[in-house]
């Protein structure tokens, strides 16, 4: 069955052949961030060679806004077949989704058919400068409301907010999400992630209309080399119609690709 992991950070050379030589996925998306960055004209390089590789570009508020914004316009200009969204980092960058600097992002994704992407949920905080409140899930739903036509994916399915994140998509029609980034390379906790989504499904049975399948796989040697419990755990709560939607249907819809 066609599988398309829509959360990697596969946005290196390294970590691009260490993801394709695993031969699991047959197309994904690499996420752009601040980690393993490679020059523009060099990544996109990379990128265009291969067909089934989607790209989501990134802003850094910490760089500047309208740095990130004006870039983003001008690579897409470029290259307007590669890039499918755009991610932003509420948590670890001290901002909420809703924040009116954002609207010409929103805007402009509007215009150009891009899906909008959150960070939402833990965040990785070696630095101690992240802060949670800008990642809660709930700060997802005022942005919903006002641009109603626009795209958004809650990622990691705002873990531990699970029940929380799951209401957002519930509610707003634009509104989707994945469960990537949960599960350590170890699988010990694929276990109890399955019952936890078997709990939330329960509650929430519309996920399976608006949930992808996501890793966050980010190299061979990092914690987020775990592409086969993700597998084991769709394989494990979902029928073979609803694998479907998990594994490719669903991100189809949620990046409005035909």
């Amino acid at each position: 069955m066609k599988i398309i992991d829509c959360h990697t950070h596969a946005v290196n050379q390294e970590v691009y052949d260490q993801l394709k030589s695993k031969n699991l996925l047959d197309a994904f998306v690499g996420i752009r961030c601040d980690s393993y960055m490679m020059e523009d004209e060099e990544f996109y390089e990379m990128a265009n060679k291969d067909p089934k590789y989607y790209v989501l570009e990134k802003i850094n508020v910490y760089e500047g806004i309208e740095y990130h914004f004006e870039r983003i316009k001008k690579l897409y200009e470029k290259h307007p077949n590669k890039i499918i969204g755009i991610k932003l980092y509420p948590g670890y960058d001290p901002i909420y989704p809703d924040d009116e600097r954002l609207y010409p992002v929103y805007d402009f994704a509007l215009e150009h058919n891009l899906t909008i992407v959150y960070h939402n949920g833990m965040v990785a905080d070696d630095e101690h400068m992240a802060s949670l409140k800008y990642a809660h899930p709930l700060c997802v739903d005022d942005i919903a409301i006002k641009y109603p036509n626009l795209r958004f994916v809650i990622s990691h399915l705002g873990f531990p907010h699970m029940m929380d994140a799951a209401a957002v998509v519930e509610k707003n029609k634009n509104v989707y999400t994945d469960f990537s980034g949960i599960i350590l390379t170890d699988g010990l906790s694929t276990k109890q992630l399955i019952e936890d989504l078997r709990r939330v499904l329960n509650y929430f049975p519309i996920l399976v209309d608006k949930m992808m399948f996501g890793t966050d796989y980010f190299g061979n040697d990092s914690d987020y080399n775990n592409i086969e419990h993700y597998i084991t755990l769709v394989e494990s709560l979902f029928n073979d119609d609803d694998k479907k939607k998990i594994y490719y249907e669903n991100f189809y819809k949620a990046y409005n690709i035909k």
